[in-house]
Protein backbone atom coordinates (compact mmCIF):
# COMPACT_ATOMS: atom_id res chain seq x y z
CA UNK A 1 0.00 0.00 0.00
CA UNK A 2 1.44 3.45 -0.82
CA UNK A 3 2.12 6.00 1.47
CA UNK A 4 -0.02 8.73 2.34
CA UNK A 5 1.31 12.11 2.58
CA UNK A 6 0.03 14.73 5.15
CA UNK A 7 -3.00 16.20 2.90
CA UNK A 8 -4.18 12.52 2.46
CA UNK A 9 -4.11 11.98 6.05
CA UNK A 10 -5.99 15.24 6.95
CA UNK A 11 -8.73 14.57 4.44
CA UNK A 12 -9.04 11.10 6.10
CA UNK A 13 -9.42 12.08 9.57
CA UNK A 14 -11.72 15.03 8.44
CA UNK A 15 -14.08 12.42 7.39
CA UNK A 16 -14.72 10.94 10.46
CA UNK A 17 -17.68 9.16 10.56
CA UNK A 18 -18.13 8.64 6.96
CA UNK A 19 -19.79 5.32 5.87
CA UNK A 20 -17.98 4.04 2.94
CA UNK A 21 -20.27 1.39 1.53
CA UNK A 22 -20.81 -0.37 -1.93
CA UNK A 23 -23.78 1.43 -1.94
CA UNK A 24 -22.30 4.86 -1.90
CA UNK A 25 -19.41 4.89 -3.28
CA UNK A 26 -17.59 2.64 -6.22
CA UNK A 27 -14.29 1.41 -6.03
CA UNK A 28 -14.39 1.21 -10.22
CA UNK A 29 -13.91 4.90 -10.73
CA UNK A 30 -17.64 5.76 -11.04
CA UNK A 31 -19.23 8.41 -10.25
CA UNK A 32 -21.42 7.44 -6.60
CA UNK A 33 -25.21 7.87 -7.33
CA UNK A 34 -25.91 9.44 -4.38
CA UNK A 35 -24.48 11.16 -0.89
CA UNK A 36 -25.94 10.79 2.77
CA UNK A 37 -26.17 14.15 4.28
CA UNK A 38 -23.68 13.38 7.10
CA UNK A 39 -20.99 12.25 3.89
CA UNK A 40 -21.56 15.79 1.97
CA UNK A 41 -21.03 17.98 5.06
CA UNK A 42 -17.96 15.99 5.78
CA UNK A 43 -16.08 16.60 2.29
CA UNK A 44 -17.14 20.25 2.66
CA UNK A 45 -14.95 20.48 5.71
CA UNK A 46 -11.89 18.86 3.74
CA UNK A 47 -9.42 21.76 3.50
CA UNK A 48 -7.27 22.00 0.20
CA UNK A 49 -3.90 21.19 -0.65
CA UNK A 50 -2.35 24.56 -0.12
CA UNK A 51 -1.14 25.36 -3.64
CA UNK A 52 2.70 26.77 -3.31
CA UNK A 53 3.23 30.41 -4.68
CA UNK A 54 5.29 30.02 -7.73
CA UNK A 55 7.16 33.87 -8.86
CA UNK A 56 8.64 34.58 -5.82
CA UNK A 57 10.37 37.47 -6.62
CA UNK A 58 7.25 39.14 -8.81
CA UNK A 59 5.51 38.86 -5.71
CA UNK A 60 8.17 40.22 -3.61
CA UNK A 61 6.15 43.79 -5.38
CA UNK A 62 3.15 43.07 -5.23
CA UNK A 63 0.89 44.90 -2.64
CA UNK A 64 -2.25 44.53 -0.24
CA UNK A 65 -5.55 45.01 -2.11
CA UNK A 66 -6.81 48.48 -1.32
CA UNK A 67 -10.83 48.95 -0.47
CA UNK A 68 -12.75 48.33 -3.36
CA UNK A 69 -10.20 46.31 -5.12
CA UNK A 70 -10.66 42.73 -6.05
CA UNK A 71 -9.08 39.95 -4.19
CA UNK A 72 -9.36 37.23 -6.73
CA UNK A 73 -11.44 36.96 -10.18
CA UNK A 74 -13.89 34.81 -11.05
CA UNK A 75 -11.54 31.84 -12.16
CA UNK A 76 -10.22 32.66 -8.25
CA UNK A 77 -6.62 33.95 -9.62
CA UNK A 78 -5.69 36.17 -7.05
CA UNK A 79 -4.39 39.85 -8.65
CA UNK A 80 -1.39 41.41 -8.62
CA UNK A 81 -0.91 45.31 -7.91
CA UNK A 82 2.36 47.17 -8.39
CA UNK A 83 3.74 48.33 -4.24
CA UNK A 84 5.12 51.60 -6.59
CA UNK A 85 3.73 54.91 -4.84
CA UNK A 86 1.61 56.28 -7.22
CA UNK A 87 1.57 54.06 -9.43
CA UNK A 88 -1.65 53.86 -11.56
CA UNK A 89 -1.33 50.47 -12.78
CA UNK A 90 -5.13 48.71 -12.36
CA UNK A 91 -3.40 45.42 -11.53
CA UNK A 92 -3.56 41.86 -13.35
CA UNK A 93 -3.72 38.35 -12.61
CA UNK A 94 -1.00 36.95 -15.00
CA UNK A 95 2.52 36.60 -13.94
CA UNK A 96 3.85 37.98 -17.08
CA UNK A 97 1.90 41.24 -17.35
CA UNK A 98 3.28 41.96 -14.10
CA UNK A 99 7.08 41.29 -14.96
CA UNK A 100 6.28 43.16 -18.16
CA UNK A 101 4.97 46.44 -16.46
CA UNK A 102 8.04 46.10 -13.72
CA UNK A 103 10.61 45.75 -16.16
CA UNK A 104 8.96 48.97 -18.38
CA UNK A 105 7.61 51.29 -15.80
CA UNK A 106 10.29 50.44 -13.29
CA UNK A 107 13.20 48.73 -15.21
CA UNK A 108 13.24 46.11 -12.71
CA UNK A 109 14.09 42.84 -14.02
CA UNK A 110 12.23 39.53 -12.36
CA UNK A 111 13.46 36.79 -12.35
CA UNK A 112 11.71 33.68 -10.69
CA UNK A 113 12.97 30.68 -12.84
CA UNK A 114 10.48 28.07 -14.10
CA UNK A 115 7.67 26.66 -12.41
CA UNK A 116 8.00 23.24 -10.71
CA UNK A 117 5.83 21.72 -13.34
CA UNK A 118 8.02 23.41 -16.36
CA UNK A 119 11.25 22.06 -13.82
CA UNK A 120 9.80 18.72 -13.87
CA UNK A 121 9.29 18.55 -17.49
CA UNK A 122 12.63 19.91 -18.33
CA UNK A 123 14.18 17.37 -16.13
CA UNK A 124 12.11 14.58 -17.72
CA UNK A 125 13.26 15.65 -21.03
CA UNK A 126 16.77 16.32 -20.22
CA UNK A 127 16.50 12.52 -18.66
CA UNK A 128 15.42 11.05 -21.45
CA UNK A 129 18.69 13.13 -24.07
CA UNK A 130 20.70 12.23 -21.26
CA UNK A 131 20.21 8.53 -21.81
CA UNK A 132 20.04 8.90 -25.62
CA UNK A 133 23.02 10.49 -25.66
CA UNK A 134 24.39 7.84 -23.74
CA UNK A 135 23.31 5.25 -26.17
CA UNK A 136 24.57 7.54 -28.70
CA UNK A 137 28.24 7.36 -27.07
CA UNK A 138 28.73 3.92 -26.13
CA UNK A 139 27.78 3.21 -29.84
CA UNK A 140 30.19 5.76 -31.11
CA UNK A 141 32.60 4.72 -28.48
CA UNK A 142 32.25 0.74 -29.82
CA UNK A 143 32.49 2.23 -33.80
CA UNK A 144 35.30 4.23 -32.60
CA UNK A 145 37.60 1.60 -30.90
CA UNK A 146 36.27 -0.61 -33.92
CA UNK A 147 38.21 2.34 -36.43
CA UNK A 148 41.06 2.65 -34.28
CA UNK A 149 41.79 -1.30 -34.05
CA UNK A 150 41.20 -1.87 -37.73
CA UNK A 151 43.40 0.84 -38.62
CA UNK A 152 46.88 -0.54 -36.72
CA UNK A 153 48.50 -2.67 -38.60
CA UNK A 154 50.23 -5.02 -35.39
CA UNK A 155 53.16 -6.75 -37.47
CA UNK A 156 54.30 -3.23 -39.09
CA UNK A 157 53.37 -1.49 -35.61
CA UNK A 158 56.07 -3.93 -33.77
CA UNK A 159 58.64 -3.68 -36.53
CA UNK A 160 58.45 0.15 -36.86
CA UNK A 161 59.18 -0.06 -32.76
CA UNK A 162 62.12 -2.25 -33.07
CA UNK A 163 63.21 0.00 -36.25
CA UNK A 164 63.20 3.23 -33.95
CA UNK A 165 64.77 1.63 -30.53
CA UNK A 166 67.90 0.44 -33.12
CA UNK A 167 68.02 3.43 -35.46
CA UNK A 168 67.99 5.60 -32.50
CA UNK A 169 69.59 3.60 -29.95
CA UNK A 170 67.01 4.06 -27.50
CA UNK A 171 67.13 2.16 -24.55
CA UNK A 172 64.90 -1.21 -24.60
CA UNK A 173 62.87 -0.76 -21.67
CA UNK A 174 61.80 2.42 -23.30
CA UNK A 175 58.17 0.11 -23.68
CA UNK A 176 57.98 0.21 -19.82
CA UNK A 177 57.66 3.69 -19.68
CA UNK A 178 54.53 4.87 -19.02
CA UNK A 179 55.40 8.37 -20.51
CA UNK A 180 55.89 6.45 -23.62
CA UNK A 181 52.33 4.40 -23.56
CA UNK A 182 50.65 7.47 -23.12
CA UNK A 183 51.86 9.40 -26.04
CA UNK A 184 50.88 6.33 -28.15
CA UNK A 185 47.77 6.27 -26.91
CA UNK A 186 47.20 10.13 -27.51
CA UNK A 187 47.88 8.86 -31.07
CA UNK A 188 45.76 5.97 -30.94
CA UNK A 189 43.83 4.59 -28.39
CA UNK A 190 44.07 1.20 -29.46
CA UNK A 191 47.65 1.30 -29.55
CA UNK A 192 48.01 -0.05 -26.23
CA UNK A 193 47.03 -3.34 -27.26
CA UNK A 194 49.59 -3.78 -30.06
CA UNK A 195 52.72 -2.24 -28.01
CA UNK A 196 55.27 -4.90 -26.34
CA UNK A 197 55.40 -4.10 -23.28
CA UNK A 198 58.41 -5.53 -21.67
CA UNK A 199 62.16 -5.31 -21.94
CA UNK A 200 62.43 -8.98 -22.85
CA UNK A 201 60.19 -8.97 -25.69
CA UNK A 202 61.63 -6.60 -27.39
CA UNK A 203 65.43 -7.78 -26.38
CA UNK A 204 63.80 -10.94 -28.64
CA UNK A 205 62.18 -9.05 -31.60
CA UNK A 206 65.63 -7.14 -31.91
CA UNK A 207 67.64 -10.47 -32.24
CA UNK A 208 64.93 -11.59 -34.65
CA UNK A 209 64.48 -8.41 -36.81
CA UNK A 210 68.30 -8.68 -37.34
CA UNK A 211 67.90 -12.50 -37.92
CA UNK A 212 65.62 -11.49 -40.36
CA UNK A 213 67.05 -8.28 -42.37
CA UNK A 214 70.85 -10.27 -42.32
CA UNK A 215 69.13 -12.62 -44.29
CA UNK A 216 68.00 -9.58 -47.17
CA UNK A 217 71.42 -8.42 -46.99
CA UNK A 218 73.09 -12.22 -47.61
CA UNK A 219 70.64 -12.22 -50.80
CA UNK A 220 72.09 -8.22 -52.05
CA UNK A 221 75.47 -9.48 -50.94
CA UNK A 222 75.41 -12.68 -53.68
CA UNK A 223 74.18 -10.65 -56.36
CA UNK A 224 76.64 -7.85 -55.83
CA UNK A 225 78.76 -7.32 -58.76
CA UNK A 226 81.82 -6.28 -57.27
CA UNK A 227 84.12 -7.81 -54.47
CA UNK A 228 82.59 -6.88 -50.97
CA UNK A 229 85.35 -4.52 -49.62
CA UNK A 230 85.04 -4.02 -45.58
CA UNK A 231 86.11 -0.93 -43.74
CA UNK A 232 86.88 -1.82 -39.76
CA UNK A 233 87.27 0.08 -36.94
CA UNK A 234 87.60 -0.91 -33.15
CA UNK A 235 85.28 1.05 -30.05
CA UNK A 236 86.28 1.17 -26.80
CA UNK A 237 83.01 1.84 -24.15
CA UNK A 238 83.59 4.48 -21.19
CA UNK A 239 85.74 2.99 -18.20
CA UNK A 240 83.95 1.12 -15.90
CA UNK A 241 82.38 -1.17 -18.79
CA UNK A 242 84.96 -3.07 -19.95
CA UNK A 243 83.79 -3.51 -23.37
CA UNK A 244 85.44 -3.24 -26.76
CA UNK A 245 83.44 -3.78 -30.11
CA UNK A 246 84.53 -3.74 -34.00
CA UNK A 247 82.67 -2.61 -36.28
CA UNK A 248 82.17 -4.13 -40.02
CA UNK A 249 80.86 -2.16 -42.81
CA UNK A 250 80.66 -3.36 -46.10
CA UNK A 251 81.04 -1.56 -49.82
CA UNK A 252 79.97 -2.93 -52.77
CA UNK A 253 77.76 -2.11 -56.28
CA UNK A 254 74.52 -4.08 -56.49
CA UNK A 255 73.27 -5.89 -59.46
CA UNK A 256 71.73 -2.42 -60.48
CA UNK A 257 75.02 -0.84 -60.90
CA UNK A 258 74.49 1.14 -57.65
CA UNK A 259 77.11 1.91 -55.03
CA UNK A 260 76.13 0.57 -51.44
CA UNK A 261 77.13 0.26 -47.79
CA UNK A 262 76.30 -1.50 -44.28
CA UNK A 263 77.52 -2.01 -41.73
CA UNK A 264 76.74 -6.10 -41.54
CA UNK A 265 78.26 -6.85 -38.11
CA UNK A 266 79.26 -5.61 -34.31
CA UNK A 267 80.94 -8.26 -32.84
CA UNK A 268 82.66 -7.55 -29.09
CA UNK A 269 86.05 -8.26 -28.36
CA UNK A 270 86.65 -9.88 -25.16
CA UNK A 271 89.80 -10.13 -25.71
CA UNK A 272 91.02 -6.59 -26.90
CA UNK A 273 91.62 -5.21 -30.41
CA UNK A 274 94.95 -7.34 -31.69
CA UNK A 275 95.13 -7.84 -34.69
CA UNK A 276 94.46 -12.22 -34.52
CA UNK A 277 91.56 -11.59 -33.07
CA UNK A 278 89.94 -8.75 -35.40
CA UNK A 279 91.22 -11.12 -38.37
CA UNK A 280 88.98 -13.82 -36.69
CA UNK A 281 86.02 -11.39 -36.48
CA UNK A 282 86.29 -10.47 -40.36
CA UNK A 283 87.03 -14.16 -41.59
CA UNK A 284 83.60 -15.18 -39.34
CA UNK A 285 81.85 -11.96 -41.03
CA UNK A 286 82.73 -13.12 -44.27
CA UNK A 287 81.61 -16.90 -43.83
CA UNK A 288 78.30 -15.58 -42.15
CA UNK A 289 77.30 -13.63 -45.29
CA UNK A 290 79.23 -16.42 -47.68
CA UNK A 291 81.71 -13.89 -49.56
CA UNK A 292 85.14 -15.47 -48.61
CA UNK A 293 85.95 -15.77 -52.40
CA UNK A 294 84.72 -12.20 -53.44
CA UNK A 295 86.34 -10.46 -50.48
CA UNK A 296 88.04 -7.15 -51.62
CA UNK A 297 90.08 -4.60 -49.83
CA UNK A 298 89.78 -4.07 -46.21
CA UNK A 299 90.69 -0.24 -44.81
CA UNK A 300 91.69 0.43 -41.05
CA UNK A 301 93.26 2.88 -39.40
CA UNK A 302 97.18 3.10 -39.27
CA UNK A 303 97.68 0.99 -36.30
CA UNK A 304 100.66 -1.83 -35.93
CA UNK A 305 98.18 -4.54 -34.90
CA UNK A 306 95.82 -3.53 -37.87
CA UNK A 307 99.15 -5.15 -40.09
CA UNK A 308 98.93 -7.84 -38.03
CA UNK A 309 95.32 -8.81 -38.56
CA UNK A 310 95.64 -8.32 -42.31
CA UNK A 311 98.34 -10.93 -42.19
CA UNK A 312 95.91 -13.32 -39.94
CA UNK A 313 93.19 -12.94 -42.36
CA UNK A 314 95.00 -14.03 -45.30
CA UNK A 315 96.02 -17.19 -43.29
CA UNK A 316 92.41 -18.24 -42.00
CA UNK A 317 91.72 -17.26 -46.08
CA UNK A 318 94.65 -19.58 -47.02
CA UNK A 319 93.42 -22.36 -44.95
CA UNK A 320 90.43 -22.30 -47.27
CA UNK A 321 92.05 -22.61 -50.23
CA UNK A 322 91.60 -18.60 -51.12
CA UNK A 323 94.24 -16.44 -52.51
CA UNK A 324 94.02 -13.05 -50.44
CA UNK A 325 97.07 -11.01 -50.79
CA UNK A 326 97.54 -8.73 -47.32
CA UNK A 327 100.35 -6.18 -49.01
CA UNK A 328 97.80 -5.46 -51.76
CA UNK A 329 94.38 -5.38 -50.00
CA UNK A 330 95.24 -3.50 -46.84
CA UNK A 331 93.94 0.00 -47.70
CA UNK A 332 94.63 2.99 -45.29
CA UNK A 333 92.43 5.57 -43.69
CA UNK A 334 93.35 8.63 -44.96
CA UNK A 335 91.50 10.80 -42.38
CA UNK A 336 93.58 8.61 -39.56
CA UNK A 337 97.20 9.27 -41.72
CA UNK A 338 95.98 13.31 -41.37
CA UNK A 339 95.44 13.23 -37.88
CA UNK A 340 98.88 11.52 -36.92
CA UNK A 341 100.48 13.87 -39.36
CA UNK A 342 98.99 16.99 -37.14
CA UNK A 343 99.48 14.73 -34.05
CA UNK A 344 103.25 14.93 -35.01
CA UNK A 345 103.58 18.36 -35.55
CA UNK A 346 101.81 19.30 -32.05
CA UNK A 347 103.19 16.69 -29.93
CA UNK A 348 106.24 15.61 -31.78
CA UNK A 349 110.12 17.23 -31.11
CA UNK A 350 111.82 15.67 -34.01
CA UNK A 351 111.78 12.73 -36.31
CA UNK A 352 113.25 10.53 -33.77
CA UNK A 353 109.99 11.25 -31.57
CA UNK A 354 108.09 9.79 -33.71
CA UNK A 355 109.84 6.40 -34.11
CA UNK A 356 110.26 6.07 -30.35
CA UNK A 357 106.01 6.71 -30.14
CA UNK A 358 106.18 3.72 -32.24
CA UNK A 359 108.31 1.73 -30.68
CA UNK A 360 105.55 2.44 -27.47
CA UNK A 361 102.57 1.96 -30.19
CA UNK A 362 104.19 -1.71 -30.81
CA UNK A 363 104.73 -2.59 -27.29
CA UNK A 364 101.84 -2.21 -25.34
CA UNK A 365 99.27 -2.07 -28.80
CA UNK A 366 98.47 1.64 -27.68
CA UNK A 367 97.02 3.76 -31.08
CA UNK A 368 99.56 5.81 -32.47
CA UNK A 369 97.98 8.97 -32.61
CA UNK A 370 97.44 8.41 -28.93
CA UNK A 371 100.95 7.86 -28.16
CA UNK A 372 102.26 10.52 -30.07
CA UNK A 373 99.56 12.70 -27.92
CA UNK A 374 101.47 11.42 -24.56
CA UNK A 375 104.31 13.23 -25.69
CA UNK A 376 103.01 16.32 -24.80
CA UNK A 377 103.21 15.73 -20.92
CA UNK A 378 106.79 16.45 -21.78
CA UNK A 379 107.73 20.00 -21.10
CA UNK A 380 109.91 20.26 -23.88
CA UNK A 381 108.55 18.05 -26.81
CA UNK A 382 106.37 19.31 -29.40
CA UNK A 383 105.00 22.48 -31.02
CA UNK A 384 101.65 22.75 -28.94
CA UNK A 385 104.65 23.41 -26.28
CA UNK A 386 105.46 27.04 -27.54
CA UNK A 387 104.29 29.82 -25.38
CA UNK A 388 101.27 31.28 -27.00
CA UNK A 389 99.81 27.90 -27.44
CA UNK A 390 99.96 27.28 -23.82
CA UNK A 391 98.99 30.28 -22.77
CA UNK A 392 95.82 29.75 -24.88
CA UNK A 393 95.00 26.72 -23.96
CA UNK A 394 95.44 27.50 -20.18
CA UNK A 395 92.98 29.98 -21.04
CA UNK A 396 90.57 28.50 -22.61
CA UNK A 397 90.16 25.70 -19.66
CA UNK A 398 90.04 28.47 -17.08
CA UNK A 399 86.62 29.68 -19.47
CA UNK A 400 85.34 26.49 -18.46
CA UNK A 401 84.29 27.32 -15.02
CA UNK A 402 80.89 28.60 -15.29
CA UNK A 403 80.93 31.60 -13.77
CA UNK A 404 83.59 32.62 -16.35
CA UNK A 405 82.04 30.29 -19.03
CA UNK A 406 78.61 32.44 -18.57
CA UNK A 407 80.42 35.61 -18.35
CA UNK A 408 82.90 35.28 -21.45
CA UNK A 409 79.34 34.18 -23.52
CA UNK A 410 77.95 37.24 -22.97
CA UNK A 411 80.84 39.11 -23.65
CA UNK A 412 81.60 36.86 -26.63
CA UNK A 413 78.20 35.59 -28.18
CA UNK A 414 80.52 31.85 -27.80
CA UNK A 415 83.19 30.16 -26.27
CA UNK A 416 86.46 28.72 -27.50
CA UNK A 417 86.76 25.46 -28.05
CA UNK A 418 88.68 23.20 -25.62
CA UNK A 419 91.45 20.51 -27.61
CA UNK A 420 91.04 17.12 -26.46
CA UNK A 421 92.59 13.45 -27.41
CA UNK A 422 89.50 12.09 -29.38
CA UNK A 423 88.74 15.26 -31.15
CA UNK A 424 90.11 15.39 -34.44
CA UNK A 425 91.61 18.96 -35.33
CA UNK A 426 90.20 20.37 -32.00
CA UNK A 427 93.83 22.13 -31.46
CA UNK A 428 92.76 24.00 -34.58
CA UNK A 429 89.50 24.63 -34.18
CA UNK A 430 90.66 26.21 -30.28
CA UNK A 431 93.33 28.27 -32.66
CA UNK A 432 90.18 29.01 -34.84
CA UNK A 433 88.11 29.87 -32.27
CA UNK A 434 90.30 32.11 -30.63
CA UNK A 435 91.67 34.47 -33.64
CA UNK A 436 88.27 35.60 -34.65
CA UNK A 437 87.28 36.43 -31.22
CA UNK A 438 90.96 38.29 -30.44
CA UNK A 439 89.36 41.39 -29.19
CA UNK A 440 86.90 39.75 -26.99
CA UNK A 441 89.86 37.30 -26.10
CA UNK A 442 91.88 40.83 -24.87
CA UNK A 443 88.87 42.35 -23.24
CA UNK A 444 88.04 39.66 -21.06
CA UNK A 445 91.87 38.99 -19.86
CA UNK A 446 92.59 42.53 -18.92
CA UNK A 447 89.11 42.87 -17.14
CA UNK A 448 90.48 39.81 -14.99
CA UNK A 449 93.34 40.28 -12.63
CA UNK A 450 94.16 37.17 -12.32
CA UNK A 451 94.49 36.46 -15.77
CA UNK A 452 96.85 39.37 -17.03
CA UNK A 453 99.64 36.44 -17.31
CA UNK A 454 97.97 34.94 -19.79
CA UNK A 455 97.64 38.24 -22.15
CA UNK A 456 98.96 37.43 -25.68
CA UNK A 457 100.93 39.72 -27.07
CA UNK A 458 101.29 41.04 -30.77
CA UNK A 459 104.31 38.76 -31.81
CA UNK A 460 102.19 35.89 -30.21
CA UNK A 461 99.25 36.40 -32.05
CA UNK A 462 101.26 36.10 -35.15
CA UNK A 463 102.47 32.83 -34.30
CA UNK A 464 98.92 31.57 -33.60
CA UNK A 465 98.29 32.78 -36.93
CA UNK A 466 100.80 31.21 -38.73
CA UNK A 467 99.88 27.92 -36.84
CA UNK A 468 96.32 28.07 -38.03
CA UNK A 469 97.43 28.99 -41.74
CA UNK A 470 99.97 25.80 -41.42
CA UNK A 471 96.80 23.51 -40.11
CA UNK A 472 93.98 24.84 -41.77
CA UNK A 473 94.72 22.43 -44.85
CA UNK A 474 94.31 19.40 -42.54
CA UNK A 475 91.22 20.09 -41.50
CA UNK A 476 89.61 20.72 -44.48
CA UNK A 477 91.06 17.66 -46.15
CA UNK A 478 89.49 15.81 -43.43
CA UNK A 479 86.16 17.36 -44.08
CA UNK A 480 86.93 16.36 -48.31
CA UNK A 481 87.60 13.19 -47.45
CA UNK A 482 84.14 12.15 -45.88
CA UNK A 483 81.51 10.93 -47.13
CA UNK A 484 79.74 9.03 -49.68
CA UNK A 485 81.11 9.93 -52.91
CA UNK A 486 84.91 10.14 -51.79
CA UNK A 487 87.05 7.77 -54.14
CA UNK A 488 90.38 5.67 -53.59
CA UNK A 489 91.98 8.39 -55.73
CA UNK A 490 91.27 11.11 -53.77
CA UNK A 491 94.29 9.40 -51.19
CA UNK A 492 97.55 10.29 -53.38
CA UNK A 493 95.72 13.39 -54.96
CA UNK A 494 95.42 14.94 -51.34
CA UNK A 495 98.97 13.30 -49.82
CA UNK A 496 100.04 15.01 -52.98
CA UNK A 497 98.19 18.85 -52.07
CA UNK A 498 99.97 18.63 -48.40
CA UNK A 499 103.30 17.80 -49.75
CA UNK A 500 102.95 20.64 -51.77
CA UNK A 501 101.75 22.90 -48.58
CA UNK A 502 104.68 21.22 -46.37
CA UNK A 503 107.34 22.92 -49.36
CA UNK A 504 105.23 26.52 -49.26
CA UNK A 505 105.37 26.43 -45.29
CA UNK A 506 109.06 25.70 -45.47
CA UNK A 507 109.94 28.58 -47.27
CA UNK A 508 107.45 31.01 -45.89
CA UNK A 509 109.17 30.01 -42.23
CA UNK A 510 112.50 29.67 -43.12
CA UNK A 511 113.52 32.04 -40.50
CA UNK A 512 111.72 30.49 -38.01
CA UNK A 513 113.48 27.50 -36.77
CA UNK A 514 111.35 25.91 -34.00
CA UNK A 515 108.42 26.01 -36.54
CA UNK A 516 110.14 24.21 -39.23
CA UNK A 517 111.46 21.82 -36.86
CA UNK A 518 108.41 20.99 -36.23
CA UNK A 519 107.01 21.32 -39.61
CA UNK A 520 109.94 18.78 -40.79
CA UNK A 521 108.50 16.01 -38.17
CA UNK A 522 104.97 16.26 -39.37
CA UNK A 523 105.84 16.30 -43.10
CA UNK A 524 108.14 13.07 -41.86
CA UNK A 525 105.08 11.44 -40.48
CA UNK A 526 102.93 12.01 -43.24
CA UNK A 527 105.51 10.42 -45.28
CA UNK A 528 106.27 7.61 -43.98
CA UNK A 529 102.39 6.71 -44.72
CA UNK A 530 102.59 7.74 -48.27
CA UNK A 531 105.31 5.22 -48.66
CA UNK A 532 103.02 2.51 -47.36
CA UNK A 533 100.58 3.19 -50.03
CA UNK A 534 103.06 1.80 -52.48
CA UNK A 535 102.40 -1.43 -50.84
CA UNK A 536 99.43 -1.69 -52.45
CA UNK A 537 98.60 -1.28 -56.63
CA UNK A 538 95.42 -0.38 -55.78
CA UNK A 539 96.01 3.98 -54.85
CA UNK A 540 97.59 3.58 -58.76
CA UNK A 541 94.63 1.43 -60.24
CA UNK A 542 92.13 4.65 -58.44
CA UNK A 543 94.58 7.37 -60.57
CA UNK A 544 94.75 5.35 -63.87
CA UNK A 545 91.09 4.74 -64.11
CA UNK A 546 90.14 8.20 -63.13
CA UNK A 547 88.82 10.34 -66.38
CA UNK A 548 90.39 12.82 -65.08
CA UNK A 549 93.56 11.24 -64.28
CA UNK A 550 94.96 8.35 -66.18
CA UNK A 551 98.38 8.18 -66.62
CA UNK A 552 99.30 11.57 -67.30
CA UNK A 553 98.60 13.22 -63.83
CA UNK A 554 101.51 9.43 -62.31
CA UNK A 555 103.64 11.01 -64.87
CA UNK A 556 103.40 15.17 -63.79
CA UNK A 557 103.44 14.59 -60.34
CA UNK A 558 105.93 11.55 -59.52
CA UNK A 559 109.48 11.04 -60.08
CA UNK A 560 110.18 9.40 -63.35
CA UNK A 561 111.46 6.00 -61.35
CA UNK A 562 108.40 5.66 -59.47
CA UNK A 563 105.62 5.24 -62.65
CA UNK A 564 106.92 2.59 -64.70
CA UNK A 565 107.11 0.05 -61.24
CA UNK A 566 103.69 1.44 -60.46
CA UNK A 567 101.98 0.71 -63.46
CA UNK A 568 103.32 -2.77 -63.97
CA UNK A 569 102.18 -3.64 -60.24
CA UNK A 570 98.89 -2.65 -61.68
CA UNK A 571 98.38 -4.62 -64.72
CA UNK A 572 99.88 -7.43 -62.50
CA UNK A 573 96.61 -6.88 -60.04
CA UNK A 574 94.44 -6.81 -63.36
CA UNK A 575 95.60 -10.32 -64.44
CA UNK A 576 95.80 -12.17 -61.29
CA UNK A 577 92.25 -10.99 -60.34
CA UNK A 578 90.03 -9.25 -62.62
CA UNK A 579 91.23 -10.42 -66.08
CA UNK A 580 88.96 -13.40 -65.98
CA UNK A 581 85.55 -12.42 -64.64
CA UNK A 582 82.83 -12.28 -67.20
CA UNK A 583 81.19 -8.91 -67.75
CA UNK A 584 77.50 -8.09 -68.80
CA UNK A 585 77.78 -5.52 -71.12
CA UNK A 586 73.83 -4.55 -70.62
CA UNK A 587 74.46 -4.32 -67.17
CA UNK A 588 74.12 -0.70 -65.99
CA UNK A 589 77.01 1.86 -64.54
CA UNK A 590 77.26 3.23 -61.33
CA UNK A 591 77.57 6.83 -61.26
CA UNK A 592 78.60 9.02 -58.63
CA UNK A 593 77.07 12.58 -58.44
Amino acid sequence: MAQMDDWSSTALSALGAVQIGSSDISFHGHRPSSLTPASASALQNIHKRPRKRCAQDTWSYARLKKEKELYKNRFNQKYWYCNSENCRFKGTTTIQQAQEHLQKEHSIVAYDGPSSSSSLTRRSIESVFARQVERQDNAKCIRENTVFETSLNCPLVQQALVRLIVRRSLPLNITEWPEFHAFCHSLNPAASTVLYRSYSLISRQVTQSFQHHRKEVNTILSRARSCIHLCTDTWTSPAGHHKEFQAINAHFVDEHGQQRKALITLPELPKGHAGSECALRLFATAQMYDFESRLGSVKSDNATAMDSMARSLESLLASEGIHWPAATNRLRCLSHVLNLAVQAFLFAKDPDAIKYASQLSDQSQQPLDEALSALSQSASNGWCTTLPLQKLKEFTVCLWNMKRYNEFKALAGQVITIPNKTRWSSWTTMIEDALSLKAKVNEFITEHEDLLHLELHHNEWRMLEDTFQFLQPFKEACKACKGNTVTLDCMITTLNILIAHFKASQKRHANNAALISSITTSWYALDKYYKLTDDSPIYTAALLLHPSYYKQYLTTTWPKAWVKPAVQRVKELWKDKYATIKVDEDAPISVVS
